[in-house]
């Protein structure tokens, strides 16, 4: 297969999720398994690989997906930006517009030549000649299922394949989750990038209504950055008073450095306030790129102590650079964390 001759690109992050060591035969599900019932329609003699196709009967994974970076890797105005910038704009094709991943991971898949607009579609990650892989193997009519080991929840090697390597301006993630004591802990990229939640993973598509039982799902939003919540646990506000003032630790609880990309900066203002929230004395720091919080690390700020303050404060604004030699004006989420100055003392 040769590479395709567009030149385009995305920003991911980061984001994103991964799954362990060499690919193996995958196991085909329980012969003893019901099938579900389902009036599939539209499939044709063969699998159907678009996303759009497989959001017909997984509608709720298929609108949290469109939603991704992953969705938009090829088509982002960036990435295009960016390609036309690149000498081998090549290079970044087989993470931007990936084959299956399944027999290769966590090596690179090669970039597909169809279906470019998917970006990172469902098929990268959940299709190999035809049949449709995933954790669970339960068979349908509308098509073969195969329960495969790459989705177990000790198992990284899925998004190994793209976030484990390192053209700029991607960094290397998957190393720095090897390095974190994440793996120790049973956690995976998932963990943090495809949260749970409750509903049905597939709906009749004909009729709307969801087949089989209600069940605990991964989310296929694949948060990053612009998610408030999933950020404000990446990060962790400790102080330690002293006679002379307050050191302020601005604490990474990531699986990786932070930020996640570069052309990506947080902008933070460390404080004291009162119980007004007006601050009293503050100062001004970058997380960025050349200046990380690296895994299991923080920063840190001494400010004096002031009369009347009650918690220290810290506000980040995220933002990033979205073309070549641009300017930092494109913001994201802003974040702010407070600790109150009368808890017991940090550590």
């Amino acid at each position: 297969m040769h590479a395709p001759s567009l030149t385009l690109f995305t920003l991911v992050p980061l984001l994103s999720a991964a799954w362990l060591l060499a690919p193996e035969t995958p196991s085909p599900a329980g012969a003893d398994e019901p099938k579900i019932a389902h009036h599939y329609s539209d499939l044709g003699a063969g699998l159907d690989e678009s996303s759009a196709s497989c959001g017909k009967c997984h509608k709720t994974i298929y609108e949290q997906w469109k939603t991704s970076r992953h969705a938009a890797a090829w088509t982002n105005q960036p990435y295009k930006d960016w390609m036309a910038k690149k000498s081998k704009p090549e290079s970044c094709h087989k993470c931007h517009i990936p084959s299956s991943i399944l027999d290769i991971a966590p090596k690179q898949p090669k970039p597909r030549e169809d279906r470019l607009d998917d970006g990172v579609g469902c098929a990268s990650c959940h299709v190999l000649d035809g049949k449709v892989h995933g954790p669970h193997g339960t068979q349908c009519e509308a098509h073969e299922n195969v329960k495969s080991k790459l989705f177990e929840s000790g198992t990284v090697d899925l998004c190994q394949s793209c976030h484990r390597v390192a053209p700029k301006p991607v960094i290397s993630l998957g190393k720095d989750f090897e390095k974190s004591d994440f793996p120790a802990q049973g956690k995976n990229c998932r963990s943090c990038h495809m949260p749970d939640f409750e509903g049905h993973a597939t709906f009749d598509d004909k009729t709307g209504e969801p087949l089989g039982e209600k069940r605990k799902i991964k989310s296929h939003a694949f948060v990053g950055a612009s998610h408030e919540e999933m950020t404000a646990k990446a990060f962790e506000l400790k102080v330690a008073k002293s006679a002379d003032g307050v050191k302020l630790s601005l604490h990474n609880l990531a699986g990786h450095r932070l930020p996640g990309l570069e052309l990506r900066r947080y902008d933070v203002r460390f404080a004291l306030v009162d119980k007004d929230g007006k601050e009293l004395t503050g100062k001004d720091g970058v997380i960025s790129e050349d200046e990380p919080i690296k895994v299991g690390t923080s920063i840190d700020v001494d400010l004096p102590a002031q009369e009347g303050a009650v918690a220290a404060r810290v506000r980040l604004q995220h933002f990033w650079q979205a073309k070549p030699k641009g300017n930092w004006d494109d913001k994201g989420l802003a974040l702010e964390l407070t600790k109150d100055l009368s808890e017991k003392k940090d550590g």
